[in-house]
């Protein structure tokens, strides 16, 4: 099945520079990733280079996999491979061995680097999908039963994505969902002047890519609940 290379996920140190709010990031490999409020940073062969999080994907899958080994106390194991039964009833090894198959959250990354794809295994899949969600993209198990409940169901996670959409758009500018014109342009020019590249000009070029990146950040939202605004959506 190929090397695999264990990783952590938590509160992280950053190499080179410091920060006033808590960053969380992953770390194993050659390349770590941390996420700040305006962009992932990933970080490799000591430099840092901004990723959007425009550009940056998660898609959620599953995956089973043989084990041969220890399996982690949060994995679901769906039974062994490579295994009789014997005459007693009992489970006898083909080859004399066995392995539990497990059941994991199989999370593929995108974005960092062209054309490729960092895929992590995850053991507790519950935490693959609330990883994935944020991203637009963790989806949980298709639902069972007839047609009628399926279209409940993609309405239901289609209504859900579009109102977790929204709350992202006003929470890019600071303000709550369903604040006023006036409420939405005041945060606007707020945010736009902390993120001017008058603002970051004397600053260091990784800072200068992050506000840049930040205000094609804010500039989207603005412009989105603007046009929704106008339009009478929600």
């Amino acid at each position: 099945m190929g090397d695999r290379q264990p990783v952590s996920i938590g509160q992280a140190e950053t190499p080179d520079f410091s920060a006033n709010v808590e960053i969380w990031g992953i770390e194993g490999g050659e390349t770590r990733l941390f996420f700040l409020p305006e962009c992932v940073l990933s970080y490799g062969g000591e430099r840092y280079e901004p990723v959007s999080y425009d550009s940056f994907g998660v898609v959620y899958s599953q995956s089973r996999r043989a084990e041969d080994g220890e399996v982690p106390s949060d994995a679901e194991v769906l039974g062994e491979a490579g295994s009789l039964l014997g005459t007693n009833g009992t489970r006898r090894g083909r080859r004399g061995s066995e392995h539990s198959v497990v059941a994991y959250g199989m999370l593929a990354i995108t974005g960092i680097s062209e054309g490729e794809t960092t895929r992590l295994l995850v053991s507790n899949k519950a935490r693959a999908v609330r990883f994935a969600r944020p991203f637009g993209s963790g989806k949980e198990e298709a639902p069972r039963g007839d047609a009628r409940t399926a279209r409940e169901a993609r309405a239901r996670r289609n209504a859900e994505a579009e109102a977790e959409k929204n709350e992202t758009l006003y929470k890019v500018l600071g303000v709550e969902p369903g604040a006023s014109q006036a409420e939405v342009h005041a945060a606007y020019k707020k945010k736009a002047r902390m993120y001017h590249p008058d603002r970051v000009a004397s600053l260091a070029p990784e800072v200068r890519e992050m506000a840049e990146l930040r205000m094609k950040e804010i500039n989207a939202a603005y412009g989105e609940i603007k046009r929704k605004k106008s339009t009478g959506a929600r």
